[in-house]
């Protein structure tokens, strides 16, 4: 008697798996659902071999991360952070680092680099159209440049920083000049 109702439970555990199975739809191409098949079917075989698992799974408490979703409760979107300053130490430079999140390439002057004393420039061939129009030759690439940050030494490995610099252009408008001035780091 105990075992039949055992069995009827175990059933009516497996037709709610394959009922929510038949329902789950997977996004991927045919040559993706090959290479995965051997690791879901692993799963399957786990989760079918396991009931007392099945159990477990068939109800999910909500938490506040699920229940905000379910009942429109998003929270309050904020504005850009947009750029903020960084204390940067160079062998005999001190300066803080403009740091703009979501810059993919980071320019700086060559004036910029010499002082800064840091490792030579991978040549390159490419121009660049800045957002004013203006097209720059680059002098080179640096990848993998030590910084220090907060008096420890770290390598950008993980993530490759490029940093391109660029020669310095003798600009004929008084705004141009102040800004490139500027950006190097010399006083009018």
């Amino acid at each position: 008697m105990l075992k039949q109702k055992q069995q009827e439970k175990d059933d009516i555990q497996i037709q709610k798996f394959w009922n929510m199975f038949k329902q789950l739809h997977l996004n991927i191409t045919l040559a993706e659902a090959l290479v995965l098949m051997p690791k879901y079917q692993k799963m399957l075989k786990a989760l079918l071999s396991n009931k007392e698992k099945l159990q477990e799974l068939a109800n999910t408490p909500l938490n506040e991360n699920c229940s905000a979703v379910i009942l429109k409760k998003l929270p309050e979107k904020l504005g850009d952070p947009g750029k903020f300053l960084i204390p940067c130490g160079f062998s005999e430079l001190k300066c803080k680092a403009l740091a703009d999140l979501g810059a993919s390439i980071n320019l700086m002057p060559l004036s910029v680099w010499r002082k800064l004393g840091l490792p030579d420039l991978i040549p390159t061939q490419m121009t660049l159209e800045l957002a004013n129009r203006a097209i720059c030759t680059p002098n080179g690439i640096a990848r993998d440049v030590f910084i220090s940050v907060g008096g420890r030494d770290k390598s950008q490995t993980e993530k490759l920083m490029r940093i391109i610099v660029l020669r310095e252009i003798v600009a004929a408008d008084k705004k141009k000049k102040w800004a490139a001035n500027n950006l190097s780091g010399e006083k009018e």
